[in-house]
């Protein structure tokens, strides 16, 4: 050991030589987590995305909206684009519902409401 470095005694410490991961790291990291909280993260991140993609489908639409009020040549080719872009939000709107009723379904029967 060069005479620069600080290592702790102390076992507990990050900076110990004899650390344990087990006392340095969380548990879910050197653990992984268990199946029920797989569940809750898998729910809470699929129902913080359905609003994002619910306002994705609206921001497409009043696009499609402004593309029809347009009176030049260029209308046509703003129309196809916003419906292309509505296309996309639907799908991502799709997946964002089936994201939420599939983290639903994985929840344990045996996880308190």
């Amino acid at each position: 050991m060069s005479a620069f470095t600080y290592t702790s005694r102390n076992v507990r410490a990050a900076a110990a030589p004899l650390a344990s991961q087990f006392l340095t790291r969380p548990a879910h990291v050197v653990m992984g987590w268990t199946v029920a909280q797989a569940a809750i993260y898998a729910l809470a991140v699929a129902q913080q995305n359905l609003p994002v993609a619910e306002a994705g489908y609206a921001e497409a639409c009043k696009a499609l909206g402004r593309a029809n009020k347009i009176k030049s040549v260029m209308r046509r080719f703003h129309q196809g684009r916003a419906l292309r872009a509505i296309n996309v939000a639907r799908a991502q709107l799709r997946a964002a519902r089936l994201a939420v009723v599939s983290a639903l379904a994985a929840m344990p029967a045996t996880l308190p409401n």
